[in-house]
């Protein structure tokens, strides 16, 4: 039994975790839309390919379903 809620807890965190990732990609989407400043929009863009790179990491440990095993 124990085990079986801190699995549900695993996979609410990583459900919380893939949505605030992707609320944070919209909200750099959106600034990006408001800037005029090229310089800045270039920065941003490079923000959100690293924060779609850490999203792609997370979804491949979820996915594997136990992190240990990727090393």
């Amino acid at each position: 039994m124990r085990e079986e809620r801190q699995g549900v807890a695993l996979g609410e965190m990583h459900h919380r975790l893939k949505n605030n990732l992707q609320a944070i990609d919209a909200l750099i989407r959106m600034q990006c839309g408001t800037l005029e400043d090229h310089g800045m929009t270039r920065v941003l863009h490079d923000v959100q390919g690293r924060l779609r790179a850490m999203a792609l990491v997370h979804a491949t440990i979820y996915r594997v379903g136990d992190d240990s095993s990727l090393s």
